[in-house]
């Protein structure tokens, strides 16, 4: 129970998030869990250093343990500001268009390289 497998997660508690506070974030060093904290306590232990690059974790609805600096900057960076790795997608005509027409460029420049690569 103790272990910072994804399969061994702490249980969910009734209050594990508070509005003010964020979600109880559990830490963990070693392969053991070392305690409970919300985001302000964390970082107040990374500012004294009694967390170590290394410790790991986890809070609910995270897929995995991630290294704590990357748990606090997850949690610091507010929703609408955070990067999407996926592009909206566009309803402009227009714009719709272009990256069609880019595309084919593209592909068809990549089947000439290919088609001069397989002649060498």
């Amino acid at each position: 129970m103790n272990t910072l497998t994804n399969q061994s997660k702490p249980a969910p508690r009734v209050a594990q998030v508070s509005k003010s506070k964020g979600p109880l974030i559990y830490v963990g060093r070693h392969g053991k869990i070392i305690g409970e904290y919300y985001l302000d306590g964390i970082q107040k232990g990374i500012a004294c250093e009694y967390f170590v690059p290394k410790d790991r974790g986890w809070y609910e609805g995270l897929p995995e343990w991630l290294r704590i600096g990357e748990v606090v900057k997850l949690l610091s960076t507010p929703p609408t500001q955070r990067v999407s790795l996926i592009p909206a997608p566009s309803h402009d005509r227009a714009q719709r268009q272009a990256t069609k027409v880019l595309t084919a460029a593209l592909t068809k420049k990549l089947r000439l390289e290919l088609e001069l690569g397989e002649a060498r």
